[in-house]
């Protein structure tokens, strides 16, 4: 597939103190790492991934940068991925994220890009509760404003919303590409793990 102009950033530098492993490296099966799993993916949309870690992460095609603003959390992984990015847009996902959906992907990133951000709502009764941070595109005219919300003491990346152009992607789109909502499963917790484990085994396409 043809990349777009746009950038992949990978947030790679949380503490994984809920798993007791470092997510990155962990193996679901085979060689790869989630990480690897994960940058793989975007590199079939955008030739310039972004690896944000606190740890200098070599990963091949990805250049990698370190948190630009220490113990940032989320906002500050964002904010250095959107600081290190080529395009004006970038796609920002986790590294622990191990069936991101390249058809969802891929619709989001050609969306007309009238918006500072673009996210996903799975769904509309819940607001901000239903929404993932960590799956959507933000634009540079947003680094502004995450320095405000930074400097206010938040961490959460949805505390810029309401202060910037955001546009939500609905259900009804996300389903057309991935009804059961894979694209958003995370590893936090052992149980987490045991669970994606087991739907690789369940739906080794994934």
């Amino acid at each position: 597939m043809t990349c777009l102009e746009i950038t992949a950033v990978v947030l790679a530098g949380g503490h994984s103190s809920r798993l007791g492993v470092d997510k990155a490296r962990l193996k679901l099966e085979g060689t790869k790492t989630l990480l690897e799993n994960v940058v793989e993916r975007m590199q079939h949309l955008s030739a310039d991934v972004v690896v944000v870690s606190n740890e200098m992460t070599e990963v091949a095609g990805t250049r990698c940068v370190k948190d630009a603003l220490p113990d940032g959390g989320p906002l500050g992984g964002l904010y250095s991925g959107l600081l290190a990015a080529r395009f004006v847009h970038c796609f920002v996902v986790a590294c622990d994220m191990p069936f991101l959906n390249q058809r969802l992907l891929r619709y989001m990133a050609e969306q007309s890009r009238d918006y500072d951000v673009l996210v996903p709502r799975l769904d509309e009764e819940l607001l901000d509760f239903s929404l993932h941070p960590l799956h959507a595109i933000y634009a540079k005219r947003c680094l502004p404003v995450i320095e405000q919300v930074f400097a206010s003491g938040s961490r959460t990346i949805r505390d810029i919303y309401p202060m910037v152009k955001t546009v939500y992607l609905k259900k009804d789109d996300i389903a057309r590409f991935d009804h059961d909502e894979f694209s958003f499963f995370n590893i936090n917790t052992p149980h987490d793990l045991a669970q994606a484990k087991m739907l690789l085994k369940k739906y080794p396409e994934l």
